[in-house]
């Protein structure tokens, strides 16, 4: 039923502004990291939802004209785009650095060998001693 709701609030077209601004929306409503719109939200500041999406309404004039629903609506139902997940989702660093690992590793479970260009690098340092003999 709330998913049924959420589509029938949602607007089905918007200009490139609005979805601009219902993305940066999105973001600022994230509990991860807490976004400044889920920080007005919160029950700690006590100024609930109502205030937040005034807050949104008045920092992005182009969603000035739009309800509560109709924005919470559209912008959760907004495909996320590869560079809002590597950027701004727990997700990014683990893929960033899960794929550095088996670059410079490889993965032998997949096939996929270490870099060559890497481990020639490594070869031609100069091995470091910080500690010892």
């Amino acid at each position: 039923k709330a998913a049924a709701e959420m589509r029938a609030n949602a607007r089905a077209s918007y200009t490139a502004e609005e979805e601009k601004a219902l993305r940066v929306c999105r973001i600022e409503f994230a509990p991860y990291p807490a976004g400044k719109y889920n920080k007005i939200a919160s029950e700690e500041t006590g100024l609930g939802r109502a205030a937040a999406f005034d807050a949104c309404r008045r920092d992005l004039p182009a969603l000035a004209s739009w309800t509560d629903q109709e924005i919470e609506a559209t912008f959760s139902l907004l495909k996320s785009t590869p560079s809002e997940v590597l950027l701004q989702s727990p997700i990014g660093p683990f893929l960033v650095l899960s794929s550095v690992a088996i670059w410079r590793d490889g993965l032998a479970a997949w096939g996929i060998p270490p870099c060559k260009e890497y481990l020639d690098l490594c070869q031609s340092l100069p091995s470091l001693q910080l500690f010892g003999n």
